[in-house]
């Protein structure tokens, strides 16, 4: 009996043995069964270029954009226009007081119309009723020198007989020597009244009158600029000043910026800078709308902090739908040297790619790929990482 039992306790536990192989086979089985997964397999061929497209970033700006300022200093009259008005070309802005400017100019004007006057009578030269006074003058001091003659020789002759003092003497010859002199001066006046004005007399006066028009134009000129008008068509950005304020000379006043023609300005890598060409259009992207654009100039130097080549690029009208400042970007497409393989997005699919994305507000998005080959022979993995 003894035999018996320990026979069947043999059998007993072979068949707990065999039950428990049996069970693990199946758990290992079913482990296997849960860890395979289905795989897109896609054939590849090596490439020795890829292209990428990257992003860069800028400012819309202004074409023009000034800070208008009176050249002379002054006490501001008037400010005609505040922020965010709408003017054109040739208007009005600001006024300087000009009554001193205006005093000023009437002085002038008198000066030089009094120097005029004098110009055209020295170029005209005397009047015929001036020399005939002088001819008629010379005449009379000739006759009043012939009789102041003859009675000084008839004194002579009286004073050798004694009949006459010395003192009646000299008096007449004093006499004759005076109307002598008399009559040469009045000849000589009346030679130059004859021969006219000497043409260095009338170049002087004429640089009197050139001086005092010149002086005239001055103070027309800063009458003019004592008006603030607006050089090109824009709207008003900034109003520094206001009525009364006295403003020195170049102190800026008002801003204006050019809102029909606005440029937007990208920095990029200067390799990346030589793919566009001036003339040639391109796409913008601004305030998640793209508007069509021109490529204006390319920078020649690098921007000594940001080490980027501007350029510039010129919008269409934007009818006030773009202000300055705003953030633009544009894309290139970029061939890179570097050979590998090339896999399509398609392959891993859509919802394991978004499975494996991260993205954190300071880090950009990331996905990663782990690709394997299907060879008869083990390779290590390829794993494969794509930011964006």
């Amino acid at each position: 009996s003894q035999r018996s039992t320990r026979s069947l306790r043999g059998v007993s536990c072979v068949v707990l043995l065999f039950i428990a192989g049996c069970s693990q086979k199946a758990a290992n089985e079913s482990v296997v069964e849960a860890r395979r997964l289905p795989v897109s397999v896609v054939t590849v061929s090596k490439i020795e270029t890829y292209e990428e497209r990257r992003a860069f970033t800028g400012l819309v700006t202004t074409a023009r954009s000034s800070e208008l300022g009176f050249q002379d200093a002054g006490l501001i009259a008037s400010v005609l226009v505040d922020d965010g008005d709408h003017v054109v070309a040739g208007q009005p802005l600001a006024r300087l007081d000009v009554r001193r400017l205006t005093a000023q100019s009437e002085a002038l004007a008198a000066c030089r119309d009094e120097a005029t006057a004098r110009l055209g009578e020295l170029v005209n030269g005397p009047r015929p009723e001036v020399i005939e006074a002088a001819e008629a003058r010379v005449a009379q001091l000739r006759a009043t020198t012939e009789l102041a003659r003859r009675k000084y020789e008839r004194n002579i002759d009286l004073g050798r007989s004694k009949s006459i003092s010395e003192q009646e003497l000299e008096d007449s010859r004093l006499l004759f020597e005076s109307s002598q002199a008399q009559l040469a001066s009045t000849q000589s006046q009346l030679k130059e009244l004859l021969a006219g004005t000497r043409a260095e007399v009338i170049s002087a006066q004429r640089a009197v009158v050139t001086r005092l028009e010149a002086e005239l134009q001055h103070i027309k000129t800063q009458l003019a600029d004592s008006t603030l008008v607006a050089p090109y068509s824009g709207r008003i950005a900034a109003r520094y000043l206001d009525d009364g304020t006295v403003v020195s000379a170049g102190v800026p006043v008002l801003l204006l910026v050019e809102s029909a023609a606005m440029q937007a300005r990208i920095g990029v890598p200067a390799g990346v800078a030589d793919q566009f060409v001036i003339g040639a259009s391109s796409r913008l992207r601004i305030s998640a709308r793209d508007w069509p654009a021109t490529v204006k100039s390319i920078v020649p130097i690098l921007d000594r902090q940001t080490r980027t080549q501007t350029v510039v690029f010129q919008l269409p009208d934007t009818r006030n739908e773009v202000v300055s400042g705003e953030t633009v970007r544009v894309e290139v497409t970029e061939t890179i040297d570097e050979p590998g393989f090339w896999l399509p997005w398609m392959t891993f699919g859509n919802d394991s790619a978004r499975g494996n994305r991260r993205s954190t507000p300071s880090h950009t998005l990331c996905v990663t790929w782990q690709c394997h080959w299907q060879a008869p022979h083990r390779r290590p993995p390829l794993r494969l990482h794509q930011s964006f």
